[in-house]
């Protein structure tokens, strides 16, 4: 009797305990700019591109739901520009001028589909001709570039449900960083301008 008991004691706490390991676990992966652009070195002032996927790990247990069928209660993913590979607690904010963590313009994902284990969905822009001559077709979201920023090393990050409103197995997956560097936008001096004869000089 005894043992009946525990056994059904045990498959009851399994059947309780069960939902609480059915997490998802959200981490994404970038692609930067080609070589044929200028790869991930820029100048101050221009736009930052790149491309992006958020994927549900194949070892998650359940889907992550996303905004298009949960609302706020689905994850989202922000795009940011930072100093060290640390995500900010909480939303990004946005602003036109440099600060740590700042959100760059454009860079709030809030349309996102449900995510079963494994799946993943992909984020980027309509295919536009840069570079060249001869130009060639990219598909890059476009950021531009905050003002205030002064030559160095920073990192665009995605940070993948950053108000946290989806509980997953992994918590410490969910910022991805790529190292950029940004250079000075070099000042042309103005052309010397060609200096007229005088007047009543040797004809």
């Amino acid at each position: 009797m005894k043992i009946g008991l525990c056994a059904l004691a045990f498959a009851c706490a399994t059947m309780l305990a069960g939902p609480a390991f059915a997490e998802p676990d959200l981490t994404s992966e970038m692609y930067g700019r080609s070589d044929y652009l200028g790869g991930n070195t820029y100048t101050i002032g221009d736009e930052i591109l790149i491309s992006f996927k958020v994927m549900n790990r194949a070892t998650a247990t359940s889907a992550a739901p996303g905004t298009l069928s949960a609302h706020t209660s689905g994850w989202m993913a922000d795009v940011i520009l930072s100093r060290d590979t640390i995500g900010p607690r909480g939303f990004a904010i946005y602003s036109p001028t440099w600060r740590e963590d700042v959100l760059l313009r454009g860079g709030r994902m809030s349309r996102t589909n449900d995510l079963a284990p494994g799946a993943e969905q992909l984020f980027n822009g309509p295919t536009i001709m840069r570079g060249g001559p001869p130009a060639r077709p990219y598909d890059y979201l476009a950021f531009p570039m905050p003002t205030g920023l002064r030559a160095g090393a920073y990192n665009v990050c995605v940070v993948s449900d950053p108000a946290n409103v989806v509980r997953e197995i992994n918590e410490r997956d969910n910022t991805t960083c790529m190292a950029i560097t940004i250079r000075p936008r070099l000042v042309r001096p103005p052309m010397p301008r060609p200096s007229l004869p005088l007047p009543g000089g040797n004809k």
